[in-house]
């Protein structure tokens, strides 16, 4: 074979084995920052309450990282070793020996005008370093050992993952629900759901409508199923933990885990309360905030329309027809007990 093919065949395989060593160490901190970003992601979507609709910021991340991978991995190992020049100086840099002559054949090879010296000295350059380059193993001069550096981030990365996924699972696996469900199949922004009441017992005071000329009505002690009027004022005062920080109710129109409307209640001394009116049939729960963690009722308390609901199995009946019927014949003359049926 010719000395200068043999000098060009090895200074391809170098430049090949170069590329790939810098194209799997790139693809190993690709993966290593698709993990960072995988553990980055759903506590950042926790903090900052995002949910599906916000996901695409990460996505893009993801999809960059992946582009820059793809060139770091791809065509930037390509282009720096497109050169045999470029593959003979590494060459000269593991094997101090060969360095003067494997760049001065490469210059002869390319220059074959006047300047370039006799035939017969350039053949003999060609030959003796075509000599000096057959015995070096590729392998040896371009060694994957490279490569430790690129792994051990991966594996480090890797192991703070399986760290924190091992500290703080629940706080994880609600960020990626925050990531990949809908607003509403995360109830309540990832609050916990309590499957007991949170509240036991409270201070119900309603304000009736003018219309009804009625008297206030004060229950010092209710479950919190009752019905209304429409247009009824409702006072809900309770004593909860002092680990209690915030009370809230959360409305809504049906019985279904989402919230239509959040009300927060005030303190005072030792207990919580809050005022709102009631126009229509309204679901609610409690919600209960301690330090970090938030508490929600599974269970939602219900608020009924007395008139409404009974005017609609029949108009034309007497106002003692519309009572609730949970209420004895004796107490139907109350007025308290035509406007509010407690459960």
């Amino acid at each position: 074979m010719d000395p200068t093919q043999t000098i060009s065949l090895f200074l391809a395989r170098v430049a090949k084995r170069l590329r790939w060593r810098d194209g799997i160490s790139a693809g190993i901190y690709l993966v290593a920052v698709l993990i960072g970003l995988a553990l980055v992601s759903p506590l950042w979507a926790l903090w900052a309450g995002l949910d599906r609709s916000q996901s695409w910021v990460f996505v893009a991340l993801g999809l960059l990282a992946l582009v820059s991978g793809g060139v770091a991995a791809i065509l930037l190992p390509k282009r720096r070793w497109a050169k045999q020049a470029d593959s003979a100086r590494y060459v000269g840099e593991q094997v101090k020996g060969v360095r003067s002559d494997l760049l001065s054949a490469l210059e002869l090879m390319d220059n074959t005008g006047h300047g370039a010296g006799s035939r017969d000295l350039r053949q003999a350059l060609f030959a003796q370093t075509a000599q000096r380059v057959v015995p070096l193993s590729v392998p040896s001069l371009v060694p994957y050992s490279g490569l430790r550096n690129a792994v051990r981030t991966m594996l480090a990365v890797i192991v703070l993952y399986g760290a924190v996924a091992l500290a703080v699972p629940d706080a994880l696996a609600t960020g990626w629900n925050h990531l990949f469900r809908p607003a509403q199949s995360v109830p309540f922004d990832g609050a916990s759901l309590a499957d007991k009441p949170l509240v036991d017992d409270m201070h119900v005071v309603v304000e009736f409508p003018i219309y009804t000329q009625m008297a206030n009505l004060n229950l010092p002690s209710s479950s919190g199923d009752f019905e209304v009027m429409p247009g009824a004022m409702v006072t809900l005062s309770t004593k909860v933990p002092t680990s209690v920080q915030t009370v809230r109710i959360l409305l809504s129109a049906t019985d279904e885990l989402v919230s239509d409307e959040e009300i927060e209640f005030v303190r005072k001394d030792d207990y919580f309360s809050a005022t709102f009116e009631v126009r229509k049939e309204t679901y609610y729960r409690f919600e209960l905030t301690f330090g970090d963690e938030r508490k929600v009722e599974v269970r939602a308390r219900h608020i009924e329309m007395a008139m409404t609901r009974h005017r609609e199995s029949s108009s034309s009946l007497p106002l003692t027809n519309w009572i609730s019927p949970r209420l004895s014949e004796s107490s139907w003359r109350t007025p308290q007990a035509m406007i509010l049926a407690w459960r």
